[in-house]
C-alpha cells in the first residue's frame, strides 16, 4: 500500500489545467467516484505515477490547494484504462470537519522537507511515517492508514 497526496484546486484552469472541489467531487457522495487521472493532468511526473506505481488499495490524502489544507482521505477501489489513460475511482475513508493546514503544523516533522507537501505537482508519493504523522496531526482516525 501506498500513500498519495493529491493536490486539487476549486479555481478552473489551476497550473494543471484541471479543476476540482474535493467535498463536492469525493466527500459529500458517500461512494465511489471515478476522480482524476491522466485526463487531469500535463505533468510527465504525474503520468508516469498514474501508470507504474498508484494501485488499488492506496490511499489518497485529499488536498484543497485554495485552502492550503488537507481535506480528507480516500481509497483508490479500482483504476480503469490503459496505460496513458487511466482513471482513479476512489472511496472516501474519512472528511476532515476542519480541514488541516498542513504548512502551518510541519515544522519539525516528518513533513516539513517532504517534496509531496512542499512541490507544486498534482500526485506526490508520502512515505508510511509521513502518512501517520499527517494522519496524527489532523486528527483522523489510524484506521485511514490502513486503508478502512
Amino acid at each position: 500500500m501506498r500513500y498519495w497526496l493529491y493536490k486539487n484546486n476549486r479555481a478552473v484552469g489551476g497550473p494543471s489545467g484541471y479543476w476540482g472541489d474535493w467535498y463536492d467531487g469525493v466527500f459529500s457522495q458517500n461512494k465511489t467516484v471515478e476522480w482524476g487521472g491522466h485526463h487531469s493532468t500535463r505533468s510527465r511526473e504525474v503520468a508516469a505515477k498514474l501508470n507504474e506505481d498508484v494501485s488499488v488499495g492506496d490511499v489518497v490524502v485529499a488536498y484543497q490547494t485554495d485552502e492550503k489544507a488537507v481535506v480528507g482521505f480516500a481509497r483508490i477501489t479500482r483504476i480503469t484504462g490503459g496505460v496513458d489513460d487511466r482513471r482513479l475511482h476512489l472511496k472516501p475513508l474519512h472528511y476532515l470537519a476542519q480541514p488541516f493546514e498542513i504548512h502551518e503544523h510541519k515544522k519539525g516533522t516528518p513533513l516539513e522537507n517532504s517534496p509531496a507537501v512542499n512541490g507544486p505537482v498534482m500526485l506526490r508519493e508520502l512515505t508510511k511515517e509521513q502518512m501517520a504523522t499527517l494522519v496524527d496531526l489532523a486528527g483522523a482516525p489510524t484506521s485511514v492508514i490502513r486503508g478502512k
